[in-house]
């Protein structure tokens, strides 16, 4: 069997493949594991893994850099930005 989101990224354009990176897919039991976590904890927002967690943070702390990393993503990939 294939890649369970084959088909789904044959229609995504450059523009999501940009902006997502290098972030690869989390098994279901990471996903359970932070989950689990960040409702025993009362987080508000939970996250995976620590480079969602560090933009997140990012985004926080300087919105404004957060939104030149994505749009230069964006715009490497050919959808302006």
């Amino acid at each position: 069997m294939g890649h369970p989101y084959a088909a789904e990224n044959e229609l995504k354009p450059p523009e999501t493949f940009a902006v997502s990176g290098n972030a690869k897919m989390q098994s279901t039991d990471q996903v359970v594991d932070a989950i689990l976590r960040g409702v025993s904890r009362r987080q508000a927002t939970i996250l995976c893994d620590r480079s969602s967690a560090a933009l997140a943070a990012l985004a926080g702390a300087a919105p404004w850099m957060a939104r030149l990393i994505t749009d230069r993503s964006v715009a490497r990939a050919g959808g302006g930005g």
